[in-house]
């Protein structure tokens, strides 16, 4: 039986591209960044969504032990804007890291998604508003109200809301009727009045 030779999985590998994270956009522009695995920063005026946040040497419940990273994250932590919403998919130790998650609360990081039965994890590490979404669960999240291109500050108090308008792909450990298979969960969001609409629900 013929089989492809696999390369060596490499001691370390240098990041390349350079992030960009305070670029100025415009109201129906979004910005998207690629961490690592899942982790996303998504930008748009007067909102950030940072997904599956895992900044961590190695996704594990130990320091020592357990699958460890062969780059650096894609952009540093330090230099993440303020997070609004932090939506985490599931569980998994490369998904719902409890070290980066404790880091963030101490940061920022106001609202909080997770999976139905993840609160008690999130909980715990100190965030107040945790929003659990179940299938076809759907949360409404006001985000920030921004001025009109080309106002003044004072304008934010009267500021139109800026328009979001984004699908997010996840997975999440959902048995079935018949046991154990793994059902895909999906996030989508729109803004058209300063509130973030989000819906867990099967494909």
């Amino acid at each position: 039986m013929l089989r492809e030779p696999r390369s060596r999985w490499p001691a370390w590998v240098e990041n390349k591209g350079v992030p960009r994270l305070n670029e100025t956009l415009a109201a129906n522009e979004v910005a998207i960044t690629f961490v690592n695995h899942a982790t996303f920063l998504i930008q748009t005026v007067g909102i950030s969504i940072l997904t599956d946040p895992v900044w961590s040497e190695r996704a594990s419940p130990f320091r020592r032990i357990g699958p460890k990273r062969v780059r650096k994250p894609g952009a540093a932590f330090e230099d993440l804007p303020t997070i609004d919403i932090v939506l985490l998919s599931h569980n998994h130790y490369d998904h719902l890291d409890v070290a980066t998650l404790t880091r963030l609360r101490q940061r920022s990081g106001r609202t909080v998604l997770a999976a139905a039965g993840d609160t008690r994890i999130v909980g715990s590490i100190g965030f107040k508003d945790v929003r659990e979404l179940d299938w076809w669960d759907k949360i409404q999240t006001c985000g920030k109200r921004v001025p009109e291109q080309g106002k003044t500050k004072e304008a934010a108090f009267n500021g139109r809301a800026n328009a979001i308008d984004c699908e997010l792909g996840h997975h999440h450990r959902q048995p079935d009727q018949s046991g154990g298979n793994v059902q895909p969960m999906a996030a989508r969001c729109q803004d058209a009045s300063g509130c973030v609409e989000h819906a867990h629900r099967e494909s």
